[in-house]
């Protein structure tokens, strides 16, 4: 597909599916939200190594426990 196709296709899903707009922002929303948390992941990381095992064990741990209830 030509970029100037799904630029039409996506014109017409907008004018048909008025909740799209909002979906594709949300989505939008959500990626910036996951970079920023991946970026402070990584500092914790490289700069308090011990703090990130810690909780990275506990995340581990909680998710076991949710998926064995």
């Amino acid at each position: 597909m030509t970029e100037e196709m799904n630029k039409e296709y996506m014109e017409m899903l907008r004018k048909n599916i008025p909740q799209l707009d909002m979906a594709l922002h949300i989505n939008k929303s959500n990626v910036e939200k996951m970079y920023r948390q991946e970026d402070f992941i990584n500092y914790i990381k490289k700069h308090h190594n011990k703090i990130f095992n810690l909780a990275n064990n506990y995340a581990y741990d909680k998710q076991q426990k949710e998926n064995n209830e």
